[in-house]
């Protein structure tokens, strides 16, 4: 009795490297690792709830000092994508970004090249290994449209080789429509870019043709053109 509060002033111990990650487990994102302040800490719990609709949050977050410039902003963008990935694996190291996982489609694996393609000010990307979904049966096609298009559709195992496919069908035919509805997924069987590249070939002489392959088989079907 008779003492008055004054200045209280606690600093949180100093931590190098500042570290904070993001890891799903199940239906849960674990946070660990460091923040600099209580308002940072609410701030990013609510950004991980708002941006992962449907999973549990485990908080076991620690105060530190001092965090890296932009931590904030850069740890909000990892928890918008480690929750949207299987076994999603999302750490900043001081101010670099790693992310692992995998997609759980092709949508989602889309829009993650994306994000990463745009990381917030002051991040810079490490050890990035993000998935595309797996798909089983692998299926691709190419066929004729009723208009004369070439309609391309199914995986294909990246996006060099969904490049590649589109650049030789616009050479193979000049001045006519290419549609494309390839999506980007795992588990391409062996030599598919090799099949795929004679399907584009083929399917050129024949009428309303289509060419499709499957897990390693090729079925070609259509009307002669002469």
């Amino acid at each position: 009795a008779g003492f008055k509060p004054g200045t209280i002033a606690i600093t949180a111990p100093l931590v190098n490297p500042f570290t904070f990650q993001a890891r799903r487990e199940g239906d849960t994102l674990v946070l660990t690792g460091f923040v600099p302040d209580m308002a940072t800490r609410e701030k990013l719990l609510a950004a991980a709830k708002a941006a992962n609709s449907g999973l549990k949050i485990d908080d076991k977050l620690a105060y530190a000092s001092v965090a890296p410039q932009g931590f904030e902003a850069i740890a909000a963008h990892g928890l918008g994508l480690a929750g949207k990935l299987a076994a999603g694996n999302f750490s900043l190291s001081g101010a670099t970004y790693n992310l692992s996982g995998a997609a759980t489609d092709a949508a989602a694996y889309e829009a993650a090249l994306a994000a990463l393609k745009a990381l917030p000010g002051g991040a810079s990307a490490g050890k990035i290994d993000v998935l595309p979904p797996e798909v089983k049966p692998f299926g691709w096609s190419v066929r004729r449209g009723d208009d004369g298009s070439i309609i391309l559709d199914g995986a294909v195992p990246g996006a060099a080789v969904r490049d590649a496919i589109l650049a030789q069908a616009a050479k193979l035919y000049p001045g006519v429509k290419i549609e494309n509805r390839m999506q980007i997924a795992r588990t391409a069987p062996e030599g598919f870019a090799a099949a795929a590249s004679a399907a584009l070939d083929q399917v050129g002489k024949l009428k309303g043709g289509a060419v499709r392959f499957a897990d390693g088989s090729l079925s070609i079907s259509g009307e002669a053109a002469d």
